[in-house]
């Protein structure tokens, strides 16, 4: 709902077809969603209302399986889309919350995230730089070497990611070392916490240091600086 209403306020509600249903006897068959929304964002939208059919008909409502923001992606010639969307959604809570989150409602909706892939062509190229790995998933990878490409260069970022990812040539108290074995042996952290030992282990290695430990355990605060 608060997705929707999000793009009501900003004026991206489509009128795409969809129908709000209303059966027979007054009950609501589709469109709950939609309408809290409107309700949240205390604006009105266009759309097309079916009044009629019976209420035993709600449960033949949205048998199909829903397009995800990835498919979108896809259809406009994007390669990886379901990484480039969740990539894209990491960028977006980082700009919007300062942080990563779970939260069904801190999440972007699906025109957002096409925002986020319009405004920024050098994600999809993160998204090329990390491929697959073993280390941790590929979207919060491509996110985190698209901040510091952003905030450095796309050379110290490209050599950054390629260590964390290979492990090759690391001395054993690299921070780039560290924070790879802690994302191998711990796969219960969570997307933020595992992006703050990313940005963590980035900044000590942007000034020569080198820590025995890269704290991670403040779940739910705002990601570190990215230093240049």
């Amino acid at each position: 709902v608060s997705k929707i209403a999000r793009d009501i306020e900003a004026g991206n509600f489509a009128v795409n077809g969809e129908s709000i249903i209303v059966a027979s006897d007054g009950s609501l068959n589709d469109g709950q969603h939609r309408l809290c929304a409107v309700v949240e964002a205390d604006m009105a939208i266009t759309s097309v209302v079916v009044f009629g059919p019976a209420r035993s008909t709600r449960v033949t409502v949205d048998q199909g399986r829903s397009k995800m923001v990835g498919d979108y992606l896809a259809m406009e010639g994007h390669r990886d889309s379901n990484a480039l969307a969740a990539a894209a959604g990491y960028v977006w809570q980082w700009q919007n919350l300062g942080r990563l989150s779970s939260q069904a409602g801190e999440r972007p909706n699906k025109g957002e995230v096409l925002a986020i892939v319009d405004a920024h062509p050098n994600l999809a190229k993160s998204v090329t730089v990390v491929g697959g790995n073993g280390v941790a998933g590929r979207g919060l990878l491509a996110f985190c070497h698209w901040a510091f490409a952003l905030t450095s260069s796309q050379a110290a970022a490209d050599e950054f990611m390629g260590s964390l990812i290979s492990g090759a040539n690391l001395l054993s108290r690299d921070p780039i070392l560290y924070a790879r074995n802690r994302l191998m042996a711990d796969r219960r952290l969570s997307p933020n916490e595992k992006a703050k030992l990313i940005f963590r282990a980035w900044n000590a290695h942007r000034r020569g240091e080198q820590p025995k430990t890269l704290t991670v355990n403040d779940r739910g605060t705002a990601l570190p600086t990215v230093e240049s």
